[in-house]
Protein backbone atom coordinates (compact mmCIF):
# COMPACT_ATOMS: atom_id res chain seq x y z
CA UNK A 1 0.00 0.00 0.00
CA UNK A 2 0.86 3.40 -0.60
CA UNK A 3 2.62 5.07 2.39
CA UNK A 4 4.87 5.05 5.30
CA UNK A 5 4.27 2.10 7.54
CA UNK A 6 3.80 3.68 10.21
CA UNK A 7 1.45 5.94 9.31
CA UNK A 8 -1.29 2.66 8.91
CA UNK A 9 -0.08 1.93 12.60
CA UNK A 10 -0.79 5.21 13.78
CA UNK A 11 -3.83 5.19 12.12
CA UNK A 12 -4.97 1.97 13.45
CA UNK A 13 -3.66 2.87 17.29
CA UNK A 14 -6.01 5.76 16.70
CA UNK A 15 -9.32 4.24 15.59
CA UNK A 16 -8.90 1.33 18.18
CA UNK A 17 -8.22 3.88 20.67
CA UNK A 18 -10.98 6.07 20.06
CA UNK A 19 -13.72 3.30 19.53
CA UNK A 20 -12.51 1.84 23.44
CA UNK A 21 -12.83 5.37 24.55
CA UNK A 22 -15.69 6.23 23.16
CA UNK A 23 -17.48 2.58 24.04
CA UNK A 24 -16.22 3.27 27.78
CA UNK A 25 -17.92 6.77 27.86
CA UNK A 26 -21.00 5.43 26.72
CA UNK A 27 -21.46 2.67 28.74
CA UNK A 28 -20.52 5.17 32.04
CA UNK A 29 -17.67 3.11 32.87
CA UNK A 30 -15.47 5.98 32.87
CA UNK A 31 -16.49 10.13 32.66
CA UNK A 32 -16.84 11.82 29.72
CA UNK A 33 -13.67 13.61 28.65
CA UNK A 34 -11.41 11.40 30.77
CA UNK A 35 -8.88 8.96 29.89
CA UNK A 36 -7.60 5.77 31.64
CA UNK A 37 -4.46 4.45 30.59
CA UNK A 38 -5.12 1.04 32.14
CA UNK A 39 -8.25 0.43 30.48
CA UNK A 40 -6.51 2.03 26.74
CA UNK A 41 -3.78 0.11 27.24
CA UNK A 42 -5.01 -3.20 25.04
CA UNK A 43 -5.46 -1.06 21.95
CA UNK A 44 -1.38 -0.52 21.44
CA UNK A 45 -0.74 -4.17 21.22
CA UNK A 46 -2.13 -4.64 17.76
CA UNK A 47 -0.19 -1.25 16.35
CA UNK A 48 2.72 -2.21 18.26
CA UNK A 49 2.95 -5.35 17.10
CA UNK A 50 1.91 -4.23 13.60
CA UNK A 51 5.06 -1.86 13.87
CA UNK A 52 6.79 -4.10 15.10
CA UNK A 53 6.86 -6.15 12.44
CA UNK A 54 7.50 -3.80 9.75
CA UNK A 55 10.59 -2.42 11.53
CA UNK A 56 11.99 -5.96 11.17
CA UNK A 57 11.36 -6.16 7.87
CA UNK A 58 13.07 -2.84 7.17
CA UNK A 59 16.42 -4.15 9.59
CA UNK A 60 16.29 -7.57 7.45
CA UNK A 61 16.47 -6.25 4.24
CA UNK A 62 18.85 -3.77 5.11
CA UNK A 63 20.82 -6.79 6.33
CA UNK A 64 21.01 -8.05 3.47
CA UNK A 65 21.89 -5.47 1.66
CA UNK A 66 24.98 -5.10 3.46
CA UNK A 67 26.11 -8.78 3.28
CA UNK A 68 25.28 -8.32 -0.93
CA UNK A 69 28.90 -8.14 -1.95
CA UNK A 70 29.71 -11.25 -0.33
CA UNK A 71 26.64 -13.01 -1.04
CA UNK A 72 27.54 -15.07 -4.32
CA UNK A 73 23.72 -14.81 -5.80
CA UNK A 74 22.71 -13.52 -9.04
CA UNK A 75 20.20 -10.11 -9.08
CA UNK A 76 17.22 -12.76 -9.33
CA UNK A 77 18.57 -14.60 -6.54
CA UNK A 78 19.16 -12.07 -4.38
CA UNK A 79 15.74 -10.15 -4.88
CA UNK A 80 14.00 -13.93 -4.13
CA UNK A 81 15.96 -14.14 -1.17
CA UNK A 82 15.41 -10.44 -0.03
CA UNK A 83 11.25 -10.94 -0.36
CA UNK A 84 11.10 -14.26 1.62
CA UNK A 85 13.39 -12.91 4.25
CA UNK A 86 10.41 -9.89 4.70
CA UNK A 87 7.53 -11.75 3.60
CA UNK A 88 5.34 -14.03 5.88
CA UNK A 89 4.86 -17.20 3.95
CA UNK A 90 0.88 -16.90 3.36
CA UNK A 91 0.13 -20.73 4.67
CA UNK A 92 1.54 -19.64 8.14
CA UNK A 93 -0.57 -16.07 8.00
CA UNK A 94 -3.52 -18.42 7.49
CA UNK A 95 -2.78 -20.65 10.32
CA UNK A 96 -1.86 -17.84 12.86
CA UNK A 97 -4.89 -15.68 11.91
CA UNK A 98 -7.58 -18.65 12.18
CA UNK A 99 -5.74 -19.97 15.66
CA UNK A 100 -6.11 -16.52 16.48
CA UNK A 101 -10.09 -15.63 15.80
CA UNK A 102 -10.76 -19.60 17.14
CA UNK A 103 -8.93 -18.54 20.48
CA UNK A 104 -10.91 -15.07 20.81
CA UNK A 105 -13.92 -17.21 19.86
CA UNK A 106 -13.29 -19.78 22.68
CA UNK A 107 -12.55 -17.25 24.98
CA UNK A 108 -15.89 -15.30 24.46
CA UNK A 109 -18.24 -18.79 24.63
CA UNK A 110 -16.33 -19.89 27.48
CA UNK A 111 -15.16 -16.99 30.08
CA UNK A 112 -17.78 -13.82 28.55
CA UNK A 113 -17.22 -11.88 31.79
CA UNK A 114 -13.35 -11.54 31.86
CA UNK A 115 -13.54 -10.49 28.39
CA UNK A 116 -16.57 -7.91 28.27
CA UNK A 117 -16.15 -6.85 32.44
CA UNK A 118 -14.28 -3.70 31.40
CA UNK A 119 -16.21 -2.77 28.65
CA UNK A 120 -19.70 -3.42 30.07
CA UNK A 121 -22.02 -1.34 31.92
CA UNK A 122 -22.08 -0.75 35.62
CA UNK A 123 -25.68 -1.61 36.14
CA UNK A 124 -25.51 -5.57 34.23
CA UNK A 125 -22.46 -6.22 36.85
CA UNK A 126 -23.46 -8.58 39.65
Amino acid sequence: MPGPNALYCLGLLVVQFGYVTVLLWLNGKRPVGSIDVRLDFPVVVAPYLLWMRFYLDRVAAAALDAFRPMLAASDAEFLRLRYELTTLPAWTTRIVTALAIAVFFLNAVLLPGSIFWEFGRRSRLP
